[in-house]
């Protein structure tokens, strides 16, 4: 597993949120049940160099293993001013990525707060591929037709991706994701 797959996984990440901002704006949302409030995940220099550590690691021995706040914190240290999504959190849970955050008010007319992506990862013939299962921001759901747009161009970008290797597996487990490269 090469520094590469792993700055693919977050630019992923990063995208997700992103293309969230980007296509709620003239969208017509339906509102949501509450959802609970998600488990806080500590973000540290620690857990970013262990994270840092653990992709190196991957690559002698072919699988990554990431908890959430190795992943949260290793994004939150390539946040950038250009994304209008401010404090970015992933959740594993069994099977489901979940990815969080704030959506900076202006960066979509109409639209700003909280908003949670969540959906599945999976390796069909060596690509990671993205299923998203709902998309809510500001307690409303964003419609199929948006989290489809959002879905197909991660999925896009995760096929022509230069990953530098093919994945075998992508396992979620609660509170952590295991990439396995073929």
């Amino acid at each position: 597993m090469s520094r590469r797959t792993f700055s693919i996984l977050l630019v992923f990440t990063l995208f997700v949120a992103s293309s969230l901002a980007c296509s709620g704006g003239r969208l017509r949302i339906n509102r949501a049940e509450p959802t609970p409030t998600p488990r806080a995940v500590a973000v540290s220099e620690q857990s970013a160099q262990e994270a840092q550590q653990a992709v190196a690691t991957a690559v002698a021995g072919g699988t990554l293993r990431l908890t959430e706040a190795q992943f949260t914190s290793l994004i939150a240290g390539q946040l950038t001013q250009d994304i209008p999504v401010s404090d970015v959190t992933v959740w594993f849970d069994p099977g489901v990525i979940t990815v969080g955050g704030v959506l900076a008010e202006g960066a979509v007319p109409m639209v700003s707060g909280p908003l949670t992506i969540k959906g599945t990862l999976a390796a069909e013939n060596g690509v990671v591929t993205f299923d998203i299962t709902e998309a809510v921001i500001n307690g409303m759901f964003m419609p199929g037709a948006a989290t489809n747009a959002i879905e197909r161009q991660v999925n896009e970008a995760l096929a022509t991706g230069d990953l530098g290797t093919r994945v075998r597996s992508i396992t979620i487990n609660q509170g952590e994701i295991v990439i396995e490269q073929e």
